[in-house]
């Protein structure tokens, strides 16, 4: 079972409660170290201020005494509408993305390395990750060029929408 992103409103309903998975996926990314993840490069790019997705309710009850996880639902709602304006006002935003291109084939030689056990090898290979400053960006998954980004903008959307019938006035966001 993997950690991922859930919605919640502040009033029963009967909407259907299921955060985007892609959407979860693409904003488990964010860092909060210096990594180049796809979610702070869009932010950048877009002069989008994403960080009300980053507070969420991770079920630490230390941290939940101190913290109201609750948002307001129309703020939240316009979040979501500015983020789809304006990756409509900036198509080809996506393309200014920095991704590694050496991820999945550095993952594979190291792999192979732990298991032959090669000790030699294994810290020529650690050395060079610790020099490529490209590996600290994230590989290209192909969300946001193909343009998944927006289905799962529009599912969420549809979902405020749906709370926000049904009478609720906040939502919090659950990682976990």
């Amino acid at each position: 079972m993997g950690m991922y992103y859930s919605i919640v409103a502040n009033k029963e309903t009967n909407c259907e409660d299921f955060f985007p998975e892609g959407l979860s996926n693409f904003l488990e990314q964010f860092p909060v170290s210096e990594y180049h993840s796809e979610v702070r490069q869009v932010s950048q790019i877009l002069n989008i201020n994403l960080d009300s997705f980053q507070l969420y309710d991770d079920g630490d009850a230390d941290v939940q005494e101190k913290q109201n996880y609750w948002q307001d639902i129309d703020a939240f709602a316009a979040l979501v509408d500015s983020f789809i304006n304006k990756i409509a006002e900036n198509k080809d935003y996506y393309k200014k993305i920095r991704y590694s291109k050496n991820t999945d084939s550095l993952n594979q030689q190291l792999n192979e390395l732990l298991y032959t056990k090669d000790e030699n090898s294994l810290i020529n290979q650690l050395e060079q990750l610790y020099e490529n400053k490209d590996l600290s960006f994230p590989p290209d998954r192909g969300y946001l060029s193909a343009n998944r980004i927006i289905e799962d903008l529009n599912e969420l959307k549809g979902i405020l929408n749906c709370y926000k019938k049904a009478g609720a006035t906040k939502i919090k966001l659950l990682y976990g």
